[in-house]
């Protein structure tokens, strides 16, 4: 267990309460990436293993340059093996390990899953499909509302009537690994030829793998040829800010109670200069 001293180990802190809910770890050396972590049992089940772990993989393969990552846990302990495989890992072989004391269920090994860096930047693109959605899809989309919904970064989740009419308004898409909703995005071209980017909103099981950014590309490509494309998000979402900052996005005006939920916005512009 790492003393929090080591490189590579990171607390996980509940946003809304800063309460410390396990550690997180990922050392690269070599190229070589070795995923672990470890949370209170109170913790468990509520997606925030994979949300960590998530995150640091990406550290892992976008900013240190690792070339795989690997992990391992007891054969028996299918809950982590199942997290491991929803992470993109792949099993790769099983090893009994010398523990001075035997646990029950160390009779049966454990097993190592591997990701290479290959097989996650397909994971962030090639699986992704964009769906497009009605307002018949209103009861899913509020479902997933409830899923990403952040009071103070997002506002409130929208209730059914609302999702049916944010559906109408917007071309809406459902984005989807293997029929699986990991995140909506949606935009709308306005009567002036601009563009403004409603809606994108990621599971929190799916943050930062790449897929808001393939799903803000993909609006993106939808809304070209228009002179101006628009947003607007929290001035405290540091990654959505950098995420559209590095898309070419520029704050251009900041609104308080922009949406009447008492928190500002900020609006950000990306400009096409090659359209008159």
């Amino acid at each position: 267990m790492p003393r929090g001293e080591e490189p590579g180990v990171w607390a996980v802190i509940e946003r809304q309460t800063g309460r410390f809910l396990g550690w997180v770890a990922l050392p690269v050396e070599a190229g070589a990436g070795r995923l672990g972590y470890r949370f209170f049992r109170a913790f468990w089940g509520h997606g925030y293993a994979t949300e960590a772990a998530r995150a640091v993989m990406a550290d892992a393969f976008e900013r240190l340059g690792a070339a795989s990552v690997a992990a391992d846990t007891m054969t028996v302990n299918l809950a982590s093996r199942r997290l491991m495989e929803r992470l993109g890992m792949r099993y790769a072989r099983t090893f009994f390990a010398d523990f001075p004391e035997a646990l029950p269920g160390s009779e049966k090994g454990d097993v190592e899953y591997v990701l290479t860096r290959e097989a996650w930047q397909a994971l962030r693109a090639e699986r992704l499909s964009f769906v497009r959605a009605t307002p018949a899809d209103a009861a899913r989309l509020a479902a997933h509302e409830r899923r990403v919904a952040d009071p103070r970064l997002y506002g409130p989740p929208l209730d059914h009537d609302a999702c049916a009419r944010e559906i109408a308004h917007n071309v809406f898409y459902f984005v989807e690994v293997d029929g699986a909703l990991v995140a909506t995005a949606a935009w709308k071209r306005r009567e002036d030829g601009s563009a403004y980017l409603s809606n994108i909103a990621v599971h929190p099981d799916f943050r930062r793998c790449g897929v808001g950014r393939a799903a803000a590309l993909f609006l993106l490509a939808e809304a070209k040829g228009c002179a101006r494309v628009d947003l607007v998000t929290h001035p405290d979402n540091a990654a959505a800010m950098a995420l559209y900052g590095s898309l070419g996005f520029a704050v251009e005006s900041r609104k308080e109670d922009h949406f009447g939920d008492g928190e500002p916005r900020v609006v950000m512009v990306k400009c096409d200069r090659g359209v008159a």
